[in-house]
């Protein structure tokens, strides 16, 4: 998300997205960390480009942490043979990228990311939205708000 064109992509996007459904249950479910909202948040693939494009900047500033990570935790199990990748599973796969250990990286490198010069921006606009987008919550689950 420190992407500047891709965070504010993301809130045209999402706002659209909520439009649309007539309620911000999805932007409340990317708060709360629930669902799969990937698909609604591309939308198609004459927006993915935005999404790649992102992706690949936040890629050639972390790769190698990254790339360290499944070193350690995928092709390290491979028993040597000629055919090593042959024994990468879907079972095993899923283990890796599902391990606590690589949801710590990822939110280290987010983290990291936050504070660097390049992604600033993109950050603080986004978390502001995420902020915006929370406090509209709490307003509509309010007493006050249910009342009228």
């Amino acid at each position: 998300m420190g992407d500047l064109e891709f965070a504010k992509y993301y809130i045209l996007r999402m706002s659209k997205v909520c439009e649309i459904n007539g309620s911000n249950d999805v932007v409340y479910s990317f708060l709360e960390n629930k669902g799969m909202i990937g698909g609604a948040l591309i939308g198609d693939k004459n927006n993915f480009y935005i999404f790649a494009n992102a992706f690949e900047k936040m890629w050639r500033r972390h790769k190698e942490l990254i790339i360290e990570y499944f070193k350690g935790n995928l092709f390290n199990r491979i028993i040597k043979s000629d055919l090593k990748y042959k024994e990468i599973k879907n079972e095993l796969f899923n283990d890796v990228i599902t391990d606590t250990k690589f949801s710590n990286l990822i939110f280290s490198v987010i983290e990291k990311d936050r504070f660097s010069i390049e992604t600033m921006d993109g950050h603080y606009l986004f978390y502001q939205h995420l902020l915006n987008r929370y406090v509209d919550k709490k307003i509509e689950n309010s007493i006050e708000h249910t009342l009228r």
